[in-house]
């Protein structure tokens, strides 16, 4: 057996060691203090507030906020918007902050994938689109070769996968509500431009919040639900694994490019770490292009591990113009079609 081979599966028994008895440590902690392993296998104990467990403080719902009767008022709520009342209006003050940027960045996207122009080509004998005028005249002239057929204008698309990151480390700083403004940014962006995208949320486990046949209105009221549910570890790995996978699949059977962005602090405390790690996602490069954006100043690795890909950010505003400029270095591959 190799040395590096040693050393890691040494380091992941140490790690297994840590994990229980940090699950031992978890049945006294009283309900406002949680733990959590560190980068290097360090416990930080966060104390949780007590009105953090009715959601209010963050997101003005509760989970259990769509259960018992609905009033004709959230009937037409849910019609029109896919949210009830109250889900509409903590949706609505979230949006206000990054309206501003909604914009730009769907121009920028526009920019980089413009439309194809629309013209017309020759020798058609038949067709729903054939030019009229020069029928007329090809006709007349008894030729009857030359019919021309309107080619329609499209717009190269391609999928997103977007994967936030709720694990106990992103309650510092508010990272999470900057992740959430983030992920509600490039939603928006992708759901108006039509392109396909899913949405999948890790901590230690990984599960999928929007599917890429999904609309983007039934799933809106998902996304703010996402502060009550804060907490665990990180494992990069299996989210990586999982969202690569879905992605790969969707755009094999439909024929498209994909691009994957990662929300998180990149402060992975399960499955591989460091320079393994830093390994899984260079592989997953060379197939997909992937973009991490970091959120906070504090304890933020995805510039270590994204490494030119990489983006940290201290407020959503920073992120449309950081964005733009490493998605323009993938856009020749991205858009490079058969």
């Amino acid at each position: 057996m190799s040395d590096w081979m040693r050393d890691y599966l040494r380091q992941m028994s140490y790690i297994d060691m840590i994990e229980r008895d940090v699950e031992l440590i978890r049945h006294f902690l009283p309900k406002t203090l949680e733990v959590d392993i560190e980068h290097r296998g360090f416990l930080s104990f966060l104390i949780k507030g007590w009105e953090e467990q009715g959601s209010s403080a963050s997101s003005g719902l509760s989970l259990g906020g769509r259960s018992g009767e609905k009033s004709q008022e959230d009937r037409l709520y849910e019609k029109a918007y896919g949210m009830n009342k109250e889900e509409f209006k903590a949706y609505r003050r979230m949006i206000s902050n990054i309206l501003p940027y909604v914009e730009a960045l769907k121009r920028k996207l526009k920019k980089l994938m413009p439309e194809e122009e629309e013209g017309w080509s020759g020798k058609y004998f038949y067709g729903r689109r054939l030019n009229n005028k020069a029928l007329s005249v090809e006709a007349s002239i008894g030729r009857g070769r030359m019919y021309m057929r309107r080619e329609e204008s499209i717009r190269k698309e391609i999928a997103f996968k977007l994967l936030i990151d709720i694990s106990t480390s992103m309650k510092r700083e508010d990272k999470i509500q900057k992740a959430i403004e983030a992920l509600l940014l490039f939603s928006e962006v992708i759901s108006t431009l039509k392109m396909p995208f899913s949405i999948d949320v890790f901590s230690d486990r990984v599960f999928r919040l929007k599917e890429f046949h999904e609309d983007y209105k039934v799933v809106k009221w998902r996304i703010l639900e996402l502060f009550n549910m804060l907490g665990g570890g990180t494992n990069f790995e299996k989210a990586l694994l999982y969202a690569h996978e879905d992605i790969q699949v969707f755009c094999a059977k439909n024929h498209m490019k994909g691009c994957m962005l990662v929300f998180s602090d990149g402060e992975p405390t399960r499955g591989l770490r460091g320079q393994e790690l830093k390994s899984l996602i260079n592989q997953i490069k060379s197939l997909t292009p992937i973009i991490g954006i970091g959120v906070g100043l504090e304890k933020n690795y995805v510039d270590y591990y994204f490494e030119s890909t990489g983006i940290k950010i201290k407020d959503v505003s920073e992120l449309t113009l950081a964005f733009t400029r490493i998605i323009e270095n993938q856009a020749r591959r991205l858009l490079a079609f058969q």
